[in-house]
């Protein structure tokens, strides 16, 4: 048994290792154009997106407000804006810092798209010069606040990281058995069901932070796993990732692991220019899609909820909170000290009545977040505090190889621009996963790639 796993262990290598060459061999070719690459990448996605908004999203989602109005003058000044967020985006890749991928993630799934939303559909112009003040300061702050140096652990990293997963793997198995009797699901259209189940569960509150917080934290401990060459440890850290998902049908949950299982096999910080081209190729197979079966999944998913929902939330809280009281944070952190939000409701449910009519959570960040927080002096305060948690994160992942961290900056550019940062620090787990990182054990580090902060 043992010496057939070793021989399935050896052709697994070998057929990584073949790929991966393949790949570098492609990249040697056309490592001269990459400028080429990097524009023709941002500026093919943003016609892209022009496309896909108005011959696919308008016309099926117009009567959820993505509605078609375009202006020439708009439309111009979008396209303006566009060619300065690739100028300055060309120059946030070369920090190579994880901070750095975040805030390009933020120019491509959510400024571009806001282009898009200005171009065709119109917004508040007040609303729109306070987003491009918001990403100024963002990225002006990226490149200039420093990166502080935090030295890991001399000694016992190993075992602290090891029990870390260990309790994660162990907590996940006893929920999954308590709540579901360690169930698997293997459809992904009962996931509403499953949601709407586990939100019935009578979990402690302690229970729930943390359960939400080993989503995140699994996959990590997978990837040191198959760093270590413990494959199996790495397939039962896989499937206790699984059983997570079927406890409450995440599908952030599975989309995360793909993420992170790509990233660390396949991404490297030379590879970020190909990021748009990425996303290009998505849109491209959802116009096809659209086109060839007549539905439109993938466009509706990736295009419309992950990138323009959250544009469109946005102008919503910008519309709210400037004319009505400013939370200032008190329905967040100061409400520990004792201070009472002028709200007693759930803000993201009032949102959704208010403005779409249906009882949904209405869940927004970055610009939503700003306005929510702080009103209009939120386009100034926000990016101070963004940039002050990614620097955390930063330092956490000193010395760590881009390839380990790709999927968590893809999980935490979508989180950003869904939900309230304090949210994200301890539900979504950012605080968590920044301790992990820092407990990462160094010596593992076989791979010749740039690592974060050299």
């Amino acid at each position: 048994m043992m010496q057939l796993l070793t021989k399935s262990k050896s052709r697994i290598e070998r057929i990584y290792d073949k790929i991966k060459g393949q790949i570098l061999s492609v990249e040697e070719r056309f490592e001269k154009y990459n400028t080429l690459i990097y524009w023709a990448g941002i500026l093919l996605y943003r016609v892209l997106l022009d496309i896909v908004y108005a011959t696919v999203i308008s016309p099926v989602y117009a009567y959820a407000d993505f509605t078609l109005a375009p202006n020439l003058v708009r439309y111009m000044l979008s396209w303006l804006f566009t060619v300065v967020i690739a100028l300055f985006s060309q120059f946030l890749l070369r920090q190579k810092y994880v901070s750095s991928y975040l805030v390009f993630l933020f120019d491509l799934i959510y400024f571009l798209p806001l282009q898009t939303m200005y171009g065709l559909r119109g917004l508040d112009i007040v609303f729109y010069l306070g987003a491009m003040v918001y990403w100024v300061l963002l990225t002006v702050l990226q490149g200039k606040i420093p990166v502080i140096k935090l030295a890991p652990p001399k000694f016992g990293t190993k075992i602290m990281f090891t029990a870390m997963a260990g309790i994660c793997a162990v907590f996940v198995l006893y929920i999954s058995w308590r709540y579901t009797g360690f169930r698997l699901i293997f459809r992904l259209n009962d996931v509403y069901r499953w949601r709407s189940e586990a939100a019935g569960y009578s979990m402690p509150s302690v229970f729930r932070y943390f359960f939400s917080m080993t989503s995140t934290a699994i996959p990590l401990f997978m990837v040191y796993a198959f760093q270590k060459r413990k494959y199996i440890w790495t397939a039962v850290l896989f499937a206790v990732e699984y059983l997570h998902f079927s406890v409450d049908g995440s599908k952030s949950t599975v989309f995360y692991l793909a993420m992170v299982i790509v990233g660390y096999l396949f991404f490297h910080s030379r590879r970020s220019k190909w990021l748009p081209w990425a996303l290009f190729a998505v849109g491209g197979a959802g116009c096809a899609e659209s086109l060839l079966n007549g539905t439109q999944y993938i466009i509706s998913y990736f295009y419309r909820r992950v990138m323009m929902i959250p544009v469109l939330l946005s102008s919503y809280y910008f519309d709210y909170f400037t004319q009505h009281p400013i939370d200032f944070l008190r329905g967040g952190i100061l409400r520990r000290v004792g201070l009472q939000s002028p709200y007693s409701g759930n803000i993201p449910k009032m949102i959704g009545w208010l403005y779409e009519n249906v009882d949904t959570a209405a869940n927004n960040g970055l610009l939503g977040d700003a306005f929510f927080c702080f009103g209009l002096a939120g386009v100034v305060l926000m990016p101070i505090i963004l940039i002050l948690c990614f620097r955390l994160l930063d330092a956490c992942t000193e010395g760590l190889h881009s390839n380990i961290t790709f999927g968590i900056c893809i999980y935490f550019a979508i989180s950003f621009t869904n939900s309230n940062w304090s949210t994200i620090l301890l539900t979504h787990g950012l605080l968590f996963i920044c301790l992990i990182l820092y407990l990462w054990p160094r010596d593992v580090l076989q791979r010749k790639e740039v690592c974060y902060g050299e």
